[in-house]
């Protein structure tokens, strides 16, 4: 039962840090994956020659969306820099989704591990109950058996002396009696 508690704790630990890591990740990821996901829409509009202003507005005022703003007013008018740029961000997202995907089967994977592992240790606990209370039982029935014994030899030890002094006083006895008969006879 120690390997299986053992294995049970490797295993709740990877879950723990893979469920850390996919909670300090997650929102990041996610934020990007929009922000990739509205520059997109935003670069593929200007592709067709839609309008853009709400979207733009979405990226806001940050860092990053002044930097894709730019991007984008610099090669709105060139396609072939617009595609390139498309191919860029789309790039970009699928990383950010992998990366996602990653620590998401990371995470299940070592939940499944981890129930796999708990499901063992419970069945090594249960078998060890299971191997302690026969244990327990044939120790008993030994213990009884063991009471039995001393009692018999005590019974032994003092009844044969009797037994051998009554056959001795038996063979006596039959000894006399046949003596008798022969005299008799």
């Amino acid at each position: 039962m120690t390997r299986a508690t053992q294995e049970f704790s490797i295993a709740h630990g990877k879950y723990i840090e893979t469920t850390r890591e996919h909670v300090e990740g997650e929102p990041r990821l996610s934020k990007e994956i929009g922000v990739f996901e509205k520059v997109l829409r935003i670069l593929r509009n200007l592709l067709n020659n839609q309008p853009q202003d709400k979207e733009l507005v979405e990226l806001g005022n940050s860092a990053e969306g002044q930097t894709y703003q730019k991007m984008i007013e610099k090669f709105q008018a060139n396609p072939e820099k617009l595609n390139q740029v498309i191919t860029i961000v789309e790039n970009l997202l699928k990383q950010s989704q992998d990366e996602l995907k990653s620590l998401e089967d990371a995470m299940n994977a070592a939940k499944v591990e981890r129930d796999a592992k708990l499901k063992a240790k419970n069945i090594a606990l249960g078998a060890s109950v299971a191997a302690d209370a026969a244990v327990r039982a044939q120790t008993m029935i030994v213990s009884q058996l063991e009471g039995a014994l001393t009692e018999a030899q005590k019974e032994w030890n003092t009844q044969v002396p009797v037994l051998r002094s009554e056959k001795a006083t038996l063979d006596d006895v039959m000894q006399i009696l046949t003596e008798m008969l022969k005299a008799q006879g």
